[in-house]
């Protein structure tokens, strides 16, 4: 005896529900916004950073890029950093990523603290 899938349930086997998708979805947007603003808050960290060196003024500001720009571009190789000396930083920025984007609700629900106990009041159930 076959059993045939409800046409209602067919589309589980087809492809993600819509709620599904719908989890997805806002779930990628918090993290596509999490990464946004702190690429955001990085270039404007160094934005400021030569803004302050050039005196608050637009004038200083490109005269310090400028500055830095040619002070590069005019180094030898030796001064300037290699991609292979900066690859143990980029192997953990993902790490830290993901730890500094996990909610806390979540890091709780992982790692209980050693003060919720166990009573009778709440049936049996972790707080």
């Amino acid at each position: 005896m076959a059993t045939h899938p409800v046409p209602t349930t067919a589309r589980r086997y087809i492809g993600f529900t819509r709620h599904e998708w719908q989890t997805m979805l806002h779930f990628l947007l918090h993290g596509l916004g999490f990464v946004a603003s702190t690429m955001l808050i990085t270039w404007g960290l160094f934005c400021l950073f030569f803004l302050a060196i050039g005196g608050f003024s637009f004038d200083g500001f490109v005269h310090q890029l400028n500055n830095f720009t040619t002070r590069y571009v005019a180094a030898d190789p030796a001064r300037t950093v290699p991609p292979h000396r900066l690859a143990p930083f980029s192997r953990a920025a993902p790490m830290y990523t993901c730890c500094a984007s996990l909610p806390a609700a979540s890091m709780r629900k992982v790692f209980p603290s050693s003060r919720c106990k166990v009573t009778a009041s709440n049936n049996g159930e972790v707080m």
